[in-house]
């Protein structure tokens, strides 16, 4: 879902610099504005529901200390080593 918005805000923000240059002639100017309006309320739409409503936030990532290395043990289940260490891997290998 993250990657939809990112590649819709873009084209959002493409959009409004159409906006603004259909605004520079006479005869495109009433587009232009609709076009800009448009292409501005729906990127600070994404805007709004990215912060407060999904809030997307980047994934705690765990990290090892020596005193979370000396509590892991052999032969720990996956979910036990997660509970010691924390967050995700960054790699499953």
């Amino acid at each position: 879902m993250e990657i939809f918005n990112s590649i819709f805000a873009g084209l959002m923000v493409i959009g409004i610099c159409i906006g603004l240059i259909l605004l520079i002639f006479s005869k495109s100017r009433k587009v232009g504005k609709g076009v800009f309006i448009t292409c501005l309320l729906i990127l600070l739409t994404i805007s709004f529901s990215n912060s407060f409503v999904w809030k997307y936030e980047s994934s705690e990532i765990s990290s090892v200390t020596p005193e979370k290395y000396n509590q892991l043990k052999e032969g720990m289940t996956p979910k036990e080593v997660k509970k010691i260490v924390g967050g995700s891997a960054r790699s499953e290998e």
